[in-house]
């Protein structure tokens, strides 16, 4: 039999669309994880080089979506723009 502790610390995570991260205005790390494909210590560096914006409550940290997802549009942009 598992202890409390153990169960409690497996948390179920359901996959996250994009319309649905558009939506909040405050996603985890682990969910940035997930919607760009990197590992939670890559987005961690990303936050501490100021590339993505991120915001403490407390002892959780929580990416701002809407600005996550400016930034994703003008780097998405940019690589589709004809080469001068």
């Amino acid at each position: 039999m598992e202890s409390d502790k153990k169960r409690r610390s497996r948390r179920q995570r359901t996959p996250m669309d994009r319309t649905d991260a558009r939506r909040r205005e405050f996603l985890r790390i682990i969910e940035v994880s997930d919607l760009l494909g990197e590992s939670r210590a890559s987005i961690y560096n990303r936050i501490k080089a100021g590339q993505i914006k991120a915001v403490q409550f407390g002892k959780t940290m929580r990416v701002h979506g809407p600005s996550l997802f400016e930034a994703i549009d003008r780097l998405v942009s940019a690589e589709q723009a004809p080469a001068a």
